[in-house]
């Protein structure tokens, strides 16, 4: 038996599953300061893309950083880079402005007195932050929860034992038999791996008759070079934030390679 590990074939798993759901979307923010300050004033639920982004802007001696990171509906970190401006003015203003904007739940904010050009700054990138949760603005750096490796199934369920009418032992058990479920199949059998496939239905549902791929062969074919940082704030913003990030990114980054799989 091939031995491959549970990174390679959930990749598989989750770029099929994603192309199939997809497809309809490609056509359409250090000595920084981070204390504690009082919770960041909230919006409506949905309002932004949870994440964490960064924005930039030119301040009096250096290129002031801004890293926010966003709820579905509030700011709930802010982090000021202030350390390359002048050391008693706007370098010493950082913690000033992180509490302004975590207080004022939007990038208007009053600045530092003396610190003028620096405070600007800070409001600039900020903003630039605020567009990007938004799905205004493309995004330029987004850091994502990564999760607990050692966790991925989640909570063991609770069975009764009076259930189980048959035990069935198996390497992998890939559940659901949609265009995920028969990718990962075709991924484990092509692999020569011992798995089963279980489905709800009484039957498998044809897979999609269509698929999308980012730089699969159609587009190489083209000369077409997909923006992935721009797919990605669009695929957010298309789904209001209520996206897993990671899972997009799979398959931003593994779509490609997956329908070449099929192809072969």
């Amino acid at each position: 038996m091939n031995k491959i590990s549970r990174k390679g074939f959930l990749k598989i798993a989750a770029a099929a599953a994603m192309s199939g759901v997809t497809a309809g979307a490609l056509a359409a923010c250090n000595t920084a300061s981070s204390s504690s300050a009082a919770p960041a004033a909230s919006g409506a639920a949905g309002t932004y893309i949870p994440g964490t982004y960064e924005g930039t802007a030119e301040g009096i001696s250096s290129t002031v950083k801004v890293t926010m990171t966003f709820s579905d509906s509030a700011v709930t970190d802010v982090v000021v880079d202030t350390s390359g401006e002048t050391a008693s003015y706007g370098a010493a203003a950082a913690d000033q402005l992180r509490e302004q904007l975590m207080a004022a739940g939007s990038a208007e904010i009053d600045g530092v007195s003396g610190s003028t050009i620096t405070s600007d700054a800070v409001m600039k990138a900020a903003k630039s932050c605020y567009a990007q949760a938004k799905g205004e603005a493309t995004v330029t750096s987004v850091q994502l929860p990564t999760g607990d490796e050692n966790d991925w199934l989640g909570k063991e369920p609770d069975i009764d034992e009076a259930a189980i009418t048959e035990t069935v032992d198996t390497d992998i058990l890939i559940v659901g038999a949609g265009n995920g479920g028969m990718g990962a199949a075709a991924y484990a059998a092509a692999h020569g791996l011992n798995f089963r496939v279980i489905e709800q239905n009484g039957n498998v549902q044809d897979t999609r008759h269509w698929v999308g791929a980012v730089d699969g062969f159609g587009a190489q074919a083209q000369g077409i070079k997909m923006d992935r940082a721009k797919l990605l704030s669009e695929i957010s913003r298309y789904a209001s934030g209520k996206c897993d990030q990671r899972v997009v990114k799979t398959w931003i980054n593994e779509s490609g390679e997956m329908i070449e799989f099929i192809r072969s």
